[in-house]
């Protein structure tokens, strides 16, 4: 674009719509989450090629988890769980396609935290 002569703002405004395709592309690649629940709480670890946050919780601070439609395509939903804390609520998961798959984690995350099921 800069040899046919266009104005800058043009080379600007693809460029910038470059890096956000690249942004989101290799987010797509290279995030990922762990979660390890047990009698002494919920972390959660988060990544994007480095270690980025660590969170964690006391069992006494989760009450719960919930499963909810997460996304959709075509007829296709996808779901994900969230942990309903005291304070407030933490998605700990997104994109698992069946539901029963994504209760039965939930109710396996509840088990190793010793939360009992209502």
């Amino acid at each position: 674009m800069i040899q046919q002569k266009v104005p800058i703002l043009f080379p600007i405004v693809f460029g910038l719509f470059d890096l956000l395709l690249f942004i989101a592309f290799s987010s797509m690649l290279f995030y990922s989450s762990r979660i390890i629940a047990g009698p002494m709480g919920l972390k959660i670890y988060s990544r994007f090629i480095i270690p980025l946050s660590t969170k964690e919780f006391t069992p006494d601070k989760v009450s719960r988890m919930k499963v909810d439609s997460d996304m959709q395509s075509g007829d296709k939903r996808y779901y994900g769980i969230t942990a309903v804390l005291s304070t407030d609520d933490k998605r700990l998961t997104s994109g698992i396609p069946d539901k029963k798959q994504a209760e039965w984690l939930a109710n396996r995350i509840e088990e190793c935290l010793g939360i009992k099921n209502s």
